[in-house]
């Protein structure tokens, strides 16, 4: 089983139509469905149009990309959820089969809940905190900051931490995904312009001047040139 839900599986031959199948994933989602998913394996072309990815009762037309690969929307779950998560069994077959077996399953979850980001901003690096509800347990998060991805750890179920990669300043969107397929918005992160000290000396009592001269990293701002004044230490 992989991070992202994927299940590996032994070449199968199903003896009701002539196809072979490799892999599929991502095989977890949110409730209300339009997981895209992507399923391996050989001999689909000759079924173009009269497949069906099945999630436990219910259908959706799988699209063939070749004769190797598929690719379908995972549909919404109509059954209750007691728990946070439900699991139906998953294959792909044409609409004359009413039934196969397979060890493949789709696991339903509810959506994670974003309350907080924090800090809101920073440089790359810098670990960022998220907070809400609904993060699951054993699935594998990561975090995009625009259009960059980051692993993330799962703290509890209300909490999980990224660090931001390194980005131009700018202010980016950041979302979450636990199958690198579904993301839920997270709010958004502002990067600063990084600075670098070039010099700085101090000038003596009665007051003490300390001149910071911004280094090359801020000339986009306008060569800025800041000063400060600094009572002595007593």
């Amino acid at each position: 089983v992989l991070g992202d839900g994927s299940i590996i599986l032994a070449p199968t031959k199903l003896n009701v139509f002539p196809i072979e199948f490799g892999s599929a994933g991502p095989l977890v989602g949110p409730i209300g469905g339009g997981t895209r998913i992507h399923v391996s394996g050989k001999g689909f072309r000759n079924w173009n149009g009269r497949l069906f990815c099945y999630f436990g009762s219910d259908f959706n037309v799988a699209e063939v990309v070749d004769d190797s690969n598929i690719k379908c929307n995972s549909t919404p779950s109509f059954e209750s959820i007691s728990r946070s998560s439900l699991t139906v069994p998953f294959y792909v077959a044409p609409a004359s089969v009413n039934e196969i077996s397979t060890t493949m399953s789709f696991t339903y979850h509810y959506p994670e809940e974003i309350n907080s980001i924090f800090p809101r901003a920073g440089f790359g690096g810098t670990l960022v905190t998220i907070s809400g509800s609904g993060f699951l347990v054993s699935r594998g998060y990561r975090c995009r900051f625009g259009e960059m991805m980051t692993n993330a750890i799962r703290i509890s179920d209300d909490k999980i931490m990224c660090i931001a990669p390194s980005l131009k300043p700018s202010a980016v969107p950041v979302s979450i995904t636990n199958n690198e397929v579904d993301f839920v918005e997270a709010g958004s992160f502002l990067y600063f312009h990084e600075l670098s000290i070039v010099s700085a000396f101090l000038q003596g009592p009665p007051r003490t001047t300390v001149k910071v001269q911004l280094g090359h990293n801020i000339e986009s701002l306008g060569n800025e040139r800041k000063e400060k004044n600094i009572a002595p230490p007593s």
